[in-house]
C-alpha cells in the first residue's frame, strides 16, 4: 500500500503476508526520484483504476488476478527477469535491495541513511555492505588521510 503518492517520500507498508514475520511489520519511507513520482502518478491516476480488483484493494500493484502481490510473487518475477536478462546474478528481489544499498554506499551515502531506508534496526546488520566497501575504503583512506593531506599542503606551500 502506498500513501500520498504525490510525495517524493511515500509511506510504504510491508506485504500483508510478511506482517507476522519478525521485523517485517515496519513502515518505511522510500525515496523516489521526481521521474519515478511522475510515473507512479500516471499509473495510479490512469492505469490502476482499470485493473481487475482495483476497487477491492488499496494496494498499488495487483497481479493479473486482481489481488495484491505477495513477497514470493515479486521475488519470483525478479528471478525470472534476471534469467531473461542474461545476467549471471541469481536471486530474487533481495539482490536488487542489496545492489542498490551497495552502490549507494560506494557513491558516498551515509550508512545510517541506508540503514533507515532498508529498515534495519541494528547497525550490525549492515556489516555485509561494509565488507564490499574495502577497496573503496582503502582509496578514500589513501586520498584523505591527514598525514597525506598535510604533506601535500606543505608541498604546495613551499612551491
Amino acid at each position: 500500500m502506498l500513501s500520498d503518492t504525490c510525495s517524493p517520500w511515500p509511506l510504504v507498508t510491508p506485504f500483508a503476508a510478511n506482517k507476522q514475520r519478525k521485523g517485517c511489520a515496519k513502515l518505511r519511507r522510500v525515496p523516489l526520484t521526481e521521474v519515478a513520482v511522475q510515473w507512479l502518478r500516471e499509473y495510479v491516476n490512469n492505469e490502476r483504476p482499470k485493473a481487475k480488483g482495483a476497487k477491492d484493494y488499496q494496494h498499488v500493484f495487483l497481479t493479473c488476478q486482481g489481488v495484491p502481490y505477495q513477497a514470493k510473487g515479486i521475488s519470483f518475477l525478479v528471478s525470472r527477469y534476471l534469467k531473461q536478462s542474461g545476467l549471471r546474478a541469481r536471486g530474487g528481489s533481495h539482490i536488487l535491495r542489496h545492489s542498490v544499498a551497495t552502490h549507494m554506499l560506494q557513491n558516498g551515502a551515509d550508512i545510517r541513511a541506508i540503514q533507515l531506508m532498508l529498515g534495519h534496526s541494528e547497525l550490525s546488520s549492515m556489516q555485509i555492505y561494509t565488507r564490499v566497501q574495502d577497496p573503496v575504503l582503502k582509496r578514500v583512506h589513501a586520498e584523505t588521510h591527514p598525514a597525506r593531506v598535510a604533506a601535500e599542503k606543505d608541498k604546495s606551500d613551499s612551491s
